[in-house]
């Protein structure tokens, strides 16, 4: 099946203003942080005692903190990590509602992205932090372990990759996107590629709800504008050069351009379309400190299988902190 003949959209939303705002409002405080890349957007959620680890998130493409994280945090299945850590959601630049539209020469590169990670971390006095990233987010602080190791105490990835895109999805993104700049409101050919890099081809009728609230998330709330210097700014990514390097006495070799010092948790769904790259991104990294996951029946694990993510994330937690 192509990609864009996804089963899971919806001609007409049945997800609500009503409901999209109940997403703004659970336990989250909202700042807005000046760095050299423009204004920032974080929602700031758990303990803000001064001696709390830090769990810092980055969202993935089409989706802003309160879509990607903020509910899954506030579940009972992360009550005891909420309960102890301090979490900051970054929110890239223009993709909170009612965003002022950003000047396409001031957006900023992947790499510019991740040293916005480490002006929030300037900003509130943070040493180390454990990385949460889902895609676009994934790759971001990816780029921050590479260069800014001590920052990093772990890192947990969702449908991660490290690679430049390929040749064919370059062209699918390229061409959504022109039809996305030609066009007053999102397709509905891009609305579909959006919910397939989100959920893959599935036929299961469980994931409606959650893709009608992708849907008008994308059709009602973000600035188109915006959305497309992000998604361009994805799509001519350069590689993340990093490679598993074993010396002869059998350690693994660390530097900028080789692996990654920090533990990871790296996750993927089995119906995913980003399997292949977390497993090329697993071949990259230390095997004695990378874990990598595929969790059965689901392609969103945050929203298809919270209690396994979850778990997950407390043991990880309970190893690095």
């Amino acid at each position: 099946m192509n990609k864009e003949e996804t089963l899971i959209s919806t001609t007409e939303s049945e997800f609500c203003l009503e409901d999209y705002n109940k997403l703004l409002v659970r336990s989250s405080k909202k700042k807005v942080i000046s760095t050299p890349h423009g204004n920032v957007v974080v929602h700031l959620q758990g303990n803000n005692s001064k001696n709390s680890p830090t769990i810092i998130t980055f969202h993935d493409l089409g989706l802003n903190s309160s879509l990607n994280f903020e509910e899954f945090f506030v579940s009972n299945y992360m009550s005891s990590v909420i309960k102890r850590f301090s979490v900051i959601h970054i929110n890239a630049p223009g993709q909170v509602i009612d965003a002022e539209t950003i000047p396409e020469e001031k957006y900023p590169s992947m790499a510019e992205l991740s040293e916005i990670v480490e002006h929030i971390c300037y900003h509130f006095g943070v040493v180390n932090f454990v990385g949460l990233g889902a895609g676009l987010g994934a790759n971001v602080l990816v780029r921050v372990a590479q260069q800014r190791p001590k920052f990093m105490t772990g890192l947990i990835l969702f449908n991660c990759s490290a690679s430049s895109e390929s040749w064919i999805e370059w062209m699918y993104c390229k061409k959504h996107i022109k039809a996305l700049k030609q066009s007053e409101k999102f397709p509905e050919n891009v609305i579909k590629y959006l919910l397939w890099y989100h959920f893959g081809n599935r036929k299961n009728r469980s994931l409606q709800n959650i893709s009608e609230k992708y849907r008008f998330f994308l059709e009602n709330q973000v600035n188109k504008s915006n959305f497309v210097l992000l998604w361009e700014t994805y799509a001519d990514r350069k590689e993340i050069k990093i490679s598993r390097e074993i010396a002869q006495n059998g350690k693994t070799y660390f530097g900028s351009a080789r692996t990654l010092r920090v533990p990871i948790l790296n996750m993927v769904g089995d119906e995913s379309p980003h399997v292949q790259s977390t497993i090329n991104l697993n071949g990259k990294l230390d095997p004695k400190r990378c874990t990598w996951m595929k969790l059965q029946d689901s392609s969103s694990i945050i929203e298809e299988q919270p209690q396994k993510v979850a778990e997950a994330i407390r043991l990880f937690l309970h190893e690095v902190c």
